[in-house]
């Protein structure tokens, strides 16, 4: 990840730190991939996979769900998602403080924060991650 980071910004870096975030799976999510654990199961994780990557780009978008009943769909807000996933974002910024902390490093220390794709490319995490690197740019790989 240095050396990625290091080729990216062309100079050498003193420190690199990482924070995994978790992934957002709520109980209606755990509780609906009970009832559908069959071969159906694959197909609803992929389509909401699917969504919450559009809901990266857009304020709304449609949940197919049609593999389990003909014209079955859902619309999605990106609104609504933010409001479910806050607890999730919240730990996102609590272990990046906990690096940070870890590593004796302050946010005014970081030059750059690299965004690795999946779930930072949400608005709500990389909101989340500028209020704490304010001084930063994001870079989105």
């Amino acid at each position: 990840m240095k050396q990625r980071a290091e080729l990216q910004l062309n100079a050498p870096l003193e420190y690199v730190v990482a924070a995994r975030p978790v992934h957002f799976v709520d109980d209606a999510a755990q509780a609906t991939l009970r009832l559908l654990k069959n071969q159906k199961g694959h197909c609803l994780i992929s389509q909401i996979e699917a969504c919450k990557i559009r809901l990266a780009n857009q304020l709304e978008t449609e949940l197919d769900l049609s593999f389990i009943e003909q014209s079955l769909s859902l619309t999605c807000q990106r609104s609504e998602f933010d409001e479910a996933t806050q607890a999730e974002v919240r730990s996102i910024s609590k272990t990046i403080k906990a690096s940070l902390k870890s590593a004796q490093l302050k946010p005014e220390q970081i030059n750059n924060v690299f965004l690795t794709s999946g779930t930072t490319a949400l608005p709500s995490v990389r909101n989340a991650v500028q209020a704490i690197f304010s001084d930063c740019e994001l870079s989105l790989w």
